[in-house]
């Protein structure tokens, strides 16, 4: 527990494998709380899903400010939920076609696009947004308890070059956790990752990346899925 005996963790909502208590479906979504900020890092394939997942869990998605990794469906279709219960709510998403940003809008959220990266609380920064299979991406760090965590969308731009920005932004060197989907990251570059981060939690289309990390960096890997918690 942080001070003031608010949790620091980050919840799974949304992941393609889902403890027996939850709804899995392709996509990702994960709830961050620190002692000062409540954020939601991506959104889910579907309003439902989000909604019913967070009430099984017992958490409330009334928070500060949402981040969306980048403008797939899987990643964003949740938003009505997060609408429903905090109209008014921060989306800060990377350059992205003008239906999704016209979409999140008329949701009542208010879309704020960005490229260059920026801190969005004094413990959160986002990187500047990175081309990646013909989309632009971007992470999301969070610094609580001396511990820093990258969270990843799906790392088409590579996971290392998006936990390297995210952490210039933030001002940090090195996070304990990075969390996210690697996109079937290759060997070479789950070691690359390795380098800036103590440990991994590959979910979503992390693919052949979580199975390296399995069976060669075991000590290095988190196995988790939608329902779990980690603590910071």
């Amino acid at each position: 527990m942080s001070p003031w005996g608010r949790a620091s963790r980050l919840t799974i909502l949304v992941d393609n494998r889902a403890r027996s208590w939850l709804e899995s479906a392709w996509g990702l979504s994960i709830l961050v709380e620190t002692r000062d900020t409540r954020i939601l890092f991506d959104a889910g394939p579907s309003p439902e899903l989000l909604c019913r997942n967070a009430e099984r869990l017992g958490v409330s998605l009334d928070i500060d400010f949402a981040v969306l990794s980048h403008p797939h469906r899987d990643h964003y279709g949740g938003f009505p939920c997060v609408a429903e219960v905090a109209p008014g709510t921060v989306v800060y998403m990377p350059p992205s076609p003008s239906h999704v940003v016209s979409w999140i809008r008329k949701l009542g959220l208010v879309p704020v696009v960005q490229s260059k990266g920026l801190k969005a609380a004094p413990n959160a920064a986002i990187s500047p947004a990175l081309d990646g299979a013909g989309l632009r991406e971007h992470a999301l760090a969070v610094k609580e308890n001396e511990c820093v965590s990258v969270l990843l969308g799906c790392s088409h731009p590579g996971p290392s070059r998006l936990a390297a920005t995210a952490l210039r932004i933030l001002g940090a060197e090195h996070a304990c956790l990075a969390i996210g989907g690697l996109h079937n990251a290759e060997a070479a570059e789950v070691e690359a990752l390795l380098e800036l981060v103590d440990r991994i939690a590959p979910i979503h289309c992390s693919g052949r990346a979580a199975e390296y990390l399995a069976s060669r960096k075991p000590g290095s890997y988190i196995n988790v899925a939608a329902g779990d918690v980690i603590e910071l």
